[in-house]
C-alpha cells in the first residue's frame, strides 16, 4: 500500500485457511541478501540499520506482477477450449487476454524502471504501518532542480565543507522542498553549523550518483537542543 497517499492505522494480517500468514527471519534475510526483485515481496520487514526504525517501500509495482502471473496462469485453459466455443470465438479471446497481459507486463516493467531511476523508495513507517514524517532541518528552492527526482522520501547526497551528508525530503511544495539531515551521531546539528559557518547561499544535490542541479537554501532550523 503506497503509504504516503493512502496512510492507516490498522494492522494487516495476512490470513490463511490454516490461520495467519508468517515468514520467518531467515527467509526475510535470504530475499534482503538476493536483492533485486525479492525486495518487492510485500511480506518482508525493514529496519534501518543505522537507526533501527522501521522502513517500508513507498511505492510497489509488485500487484502488476502477480496479475500477471495469475492471468497468465488462467490463460492457457482458455486457449484450449476450442472444443466448447467457436473458433472464431476463441480467437478473438486469445487476442484480448494478450493484449490484456502484454499491457500489465508493460505497465509493471515502465513502473519498475521508474522506481529503479528516480526514487529512493523507502519511507519510515510508525508500528502501524503508517507514515512518519521526520523533523525538517532545511528548506530550499526547487528552481533549478531537475523536477523528475524531486519526490518526497528521496534522499540526496551533498557536499558541505569537504563532509558528505544525506538529505531526506520529507515535504515537498511548488515553491519549498523541506530536507531532513539523515543521521543519529549529531549530523542535523554539525550540517547546520557548517551551513551556517560557510555561508552558502546553495548547494549542489546529487541522486544515487546523478546531479540534480544546485538549490537555493530558504531557511534552516536548527534542531533543538539534545536532538540528534
Amino acid at each position: 500500500m503506497p503509504y504516503t497517499i493512502y496512510p492507516h492505522r490498522e494492522h494487516r494480517i495476512v490470513r490463511t485457511r490454516t490461520g495467519p500468514y508468517y515468514i520467518s527471519a531467515n527467509s526475510i534475510d535470504r530475499k534482503l541478501r538476493s536483492d533485486g526483485l525479492s525486495l518487492f515481496n510485500p511480506f518482508l520487514v525493514f529496519f534501518c540499520e543505522e537507526c533501527s526504525s522501521r522502513l517500508s517501500l513507498n511505492f510497489n509495482p509488485g500487484v502488476l506482477l502477480e496479475t500477471f502471473l495469475v492471468m497468465l496462469t488462467f490463460d492457457a485453459p482458455l486457449l484450449i477450449t476450442g472444443c466448447i466455443f467457436p473458433p472464431l470465438f476463441i480467437a478473438w479471446w486469445a487476442i484480448a487476454l494478450l493484449a490484456l497481459l502484454g499491457s500489465l507486463f508493460l505497465a509493471w516493467s515502465g513502473c519498475m524502471a521508474y522506481v529503479k531511476l528516480f526514487l529512493s523508495n523507502f519511507v519510515p513507517v510508525d508500528e502501524y504501518d503508517a507514515l512518519r514524517t521526520p523533523t525538517t532541518e532545511l528548506s530550499l528552492s526547487p528552481e533549478g532542480l531537475k523536477k523528475r527526482f524531486l519526490h518526497e522520501s528521496n534522499v540526496f547526497t551533498v557536499q558541505l565543507s569537504q563532509q558528505t551528508f544525506q538529505l531526506y525530503l520529507a515535504k515537498k511544495t511548488d515553491s519549498t522542498l523541506a530536507f531532513s539531515v539523515c543521521g543519529v551521531d549529531g549530523e542535523p546539528k554539525r550540517f547546520v553549523t557548517l551551513l551556517e559557518q560557510s555561508g552558502a547561499k546553495s548547494l549542489n544535490l546529487m541522486f544515487e550518483g546523478k546531479s540534480v542541479g544546485s538549490a537555493s537554501v530558504k531557511y534552516v532550523f536548527r534542531p533543538e537542543c539534545g536532538e540528534e
